[in-house]
């Protein structure tokens, strides 16, 4: 069975807590006033979970991705953006 928010919430079970009312205050937010919807994205955020724990089974595949993504990373570094910002807002040498 895959995990659905409900699931999740109810497994802060509040019996397992010293302090009860904080956690069912928490999961009653969650679950029935989520004004920040933490929640709202719940089900693809466990699909992408499951691609990259299945990803993780093939650590040739891994490696070859994560050497990608750091060696990509530069072009959005906050150095980068700074230097952007100086040079093209506030018109200050970087």
């Amino acid at each position: 069975m895959k995990p659905n928010k409900l699931s999740t919430a109810q497994s802060i079970n509040p019996v397992s807590y010293t302090h009860l009312d904080v956690y069912k205050r928490q999961v009653d937010n969650l679950l029935n006033h989520d004004n920040y919807l933490l929640l709202a994205d719940y089900a693809s955020y466990i699909e992408c979970q499951d691609k990259v724990s299945a990803l993780y089974q093939n650590q040739d595949e891994w490696v070859r991705m994560a050497i990608l993504n750091v060696a990509n990373m530069a072009k959005f570094s906050s150095d980068r953006a700074i230097s952007d910002y100086a040079n093209n807002i506030w018109h200050v040498k970087a």
